[in-house]
């Protein structure tokens, strides 16, 4: 798998892919995933940082919500296995992952993307047999349990 990500050049990939967003899209999220399990701190919040801004420089223009909001639920996803991790030294505090998540979900409340996120969210969980839906709306417990 490490070396399917290292090998990936996007800029090759979406001209490849110019008619098949889907794949494009579902590729990009695999690998924003593969990374944000693997990242450490710096790297995470820079990421994050860098995906909102960009995201908010590109909204005035024509986006197609579905897709961008499974960029963003593969962020997310990519956030929670980073902190689920067993792996000590990369593993996500639980203020720093509330924080992340509510962070993307507002900018997404912001951009007038909520309602295509929910909807998106919960038939991403159904076809892929996930409960993100319910983990970010526990999110808030998670600060008082640790």
């Amino acid at each position: 798998m490490r070396q399917v990500v290292d090998t990936m050049y996007f800029a090759e990939m979406l001209e490849s892919h110019f008619e098949d967003v889907d794949k494009y899209i579902n590729t990009f999220c695999f690998y924003i995933q593969h990374l944000l399990e693997r990242a450490s701190t710096e790297n995470l919040i820079a990421f994050v940082e860098k995906m909102m801004k960009e995201f908010e420089i590109q909204a005035g223009r024509i986006l197609i919500p579905t897709k961008i909001v499974t960029i963003f639920i593969a962020m997310i996803q990519g956030l929670f296995n980073l902190y689920k991790s067993s792996e000590g030294i990369h593993r996500c505090d639980p203020g720093q992952l509330q924080f992340l998540v509510s962070q993307i979900v507002s900018i997404l409340k912001q951009q007038g993307y909520l309602s295509a996120f929910v909807d998106t969210l919960l038939e991403f969980d159904k076809s892929r047999r996930t409960s993100l839906y319910k983990e970010i709306n526990n999110l808030s417990r998670l600060d008082a349990n640790k």
